[in-house]
């Protein structure tokens, strides 16, 4: 669905002005509600090349500038800027750079489930299989606040190869969040993050009612409560990483 029209192009962002007959920051198309008049919502332009050139909303704003005559048919005071941050070539495959962006007054139109569904979740020829069953490589995340309901999958390969943090200030369920995706990718009940490792440092003692061998019996899970004065390195050839610290804390290792 369109929302309105390019009206200005530079280096770094691109200027968005909205049809008149778009009233609020939401549509609804078949039952869905798509946002796009939000800080960090996404929107879309179709090239002349066919290539989808995906962008996030940076600013909104009301235009003080009134024109008496109609241009292109888009007289409207509401504007957006956004930038280019990607594009969904044509046989579907979504890449994080942007090559030309069509001229003034392309449409611009709302990202859909379908673009959703290109952008954050894999190749379903990309699963590997083992005895004809599935070996699980992605966790449920949680559900997209732009996009209603839209359930957010994550690689498992992906995630691990990169730093990444839960933020927030003290009480917000930092570890809950820790807690949940570790839980997410060893509570399946066949290849379960097979051969995989996770040492935790839990310094506040948060994380030992959080895992357990209830869920899952081939997962080996240790805990222990260590200082500079009681490291024994032949318990586990990951408390080698630990020699280094001078501190008293909790070590849960989970195995499998």
């Amino acid at each position: 669905m369109k929302i309105g029209k390019i009206i200005s192009i530079n280096y770094s962002y691109i200027k968005v002005k909205i049809s008149p007959d778009i009233i609020g920051n939401s549509v609804n198309v078949y039952g869905n509600i798509y946002y796009f008049g939000n800080i960090g919502s996404y929107l879309k332009i179709t090239s002349a090349a066919g290539e989808i050139i995906l962008c996030e909303v940076v600013s909104i704003f009301d235009s003080d500038l009134h024109q008496d005559k109609l241009s292109f048919g888009i007289e409207s005071s509401r504007e957006l800027l956004i930038k280019a941050i990607g594009t969904i070539s044509k046989d579907n495959r979504f890449e994080l750079s942007v090559g030309v962006i069509d001229g003034l007054y392309a449409d611009v139109s709302i990202v859909n489930f379908n673009d959703i569904r290109l952008i954050v979740e894999k190749n379903t020829n990309d699963l590997g299989q083992v005895d004809e069953k599935q070996i699980y490589n992605s966790f449920s995340l949680g559900a997209s606040k732009d996009i209603i309901n839209y359930p957010i999958d994550v690689s498992i390969d992906s995630f691990f190869d990169i730093n990444s943090a839960a933020l927030g200030n003290s009480g917000r369920d930092k570890s809950n969040i820790i807690s949940y995706i570790i839980q997410e990718i060893y509570k399946k009940e066949k290849h379960s993050a097979t051969g995989s490792r996770i040492l935790i440092f839990d310094v506040n003692g948060e994380y030992k009612k959080a895992f357990t061998n209830d869920n899952n019996t081939d997962i080996l899970i240790k805990y222990y409560k260590l200082s500079i004065n009681n490291i024994k390195v032949s318990d586990h050839p990951m408390l080698t990483l630990l020699e280094n610290f001078k501190k008293s804390y909790y070590c849960l290792i989970l195995c499998n």
